[in-house]
């Protein structure tokens, strides 16, 4: 796979030969694939959300760059398609498509969904992972860091259903299982459920359009309120569903179109 000849739009791929034979680009080619005008502008992507990637998905390699052996990080397919999720560019969205393509085409079958954790067990790996920072003494991040390259994967969400009970664990938590679940759920709380998840996806939409304004004030607490957005609106979509979620998704494109370059969003805004 490492040999193939790539393109994305008019910018060439030279992908990066490696051991697992697949398909590895540079930060430098996916930035600009990606559309960024500085080089190092994946890098600073990557460093913003390094505790969402594992070792399958980026690494650091010594590349001959211009004569020079250079210490250069690479993605994979899957690494690409996540730097391309918190990319903020004009041709992100495009770019992703054309990454899942690839992949299917490299899997050589379109990619099966594995059923992953619902959100009450998503709750649990959160509260566990508090539970563990507290006896170890450590940070909850250093912990999902360790706990996404243990089950490789590049976020708790994303954990197989088939992986629960292993996940618990190795995080060392035994008040899940001993817990009695309430299975009832009464149509009252499943509304209001529905709705706090339809106004998130609207929060989400917002955040997406001017949340680059509060990035360029303060880069460190645009990454914290990112990732609540972005969790939140993921958690949203399996409350609603795909088709329910995508239907007012469209629905808010209309009004926060979030997809635009800047620039376009503004036109848009000021014609309002």
């Amino acid at each position: 796979m490492s040999s193939l000849a790539l393109s994305f739009h008019d910018v060439k791929l030279n992908p990066v030969p490696q051991q697992d034979n697949q398909i590895w680009l540079t930060s430098r080619e996916l930035g600009e694939a990606l559309g960024y005008a500085r080089e190092d502008a994946v890098n600073k992507v990557y460093e913003r959300n390094a505790d969402e990637f594992t070792n399958k998905m980026t690494c650091n390699v010594k590349l001959t760059l211009k004569g020079q052996a250079r210490e250069t990080r690479i993605f994979s397919l899957r690494g690409c398609h996540l730097i391309a999720m918190f990319a903020r560019t004009a041709m992100a969205k495009q770019f992703r498509k054309w990454v899942l393509d690839i992949l299917d085409k490299e899997v050589g079958q379109p990619i099966q969904a594995i059923p992953t954790i619902t959100l009450e067990q998503q709750q649990a790996i959160k509260d566990a992972v508090l539970r563990k920072a507290q006896r170890d003494k450590r940070t909850y991040q250093s912990i999902y860091h360790e706990f996404y390259n243990v089950f490789d994967i590049p976020r708790y969400q994303e954990l197989p259903l088939a992986k629960f009970e292993e996940a618990l664990n190795w995080l060392g938590d035994g008040w899940y299982q001993n817990k009695q679940p309430n299975k009832t759920r009464s149509q009252y709380f499943e509304s209001h459920a529905i709705n706090a998840a339809s106004h998130m996806l609207w929060v989400n939409a917002w955040w997406k359009c001017f949340g680059g304004s509060i990035q360029m004030l303060n880069p460190t607490m645009a990454s914290m309120i990112n990732d609540h957005f972005a969790d939140g609106a993921f958690c949203a979509g399996l409350v609603l569903g795909r088709n329910q979620a995508q239907k007012i998704n469209e629905s808010i494109l209309l009004q926060l179109p979030y997809d635009l370059d800047p620039r376009d969003r503004i036109s848009f805004f000021r014609q309002r």
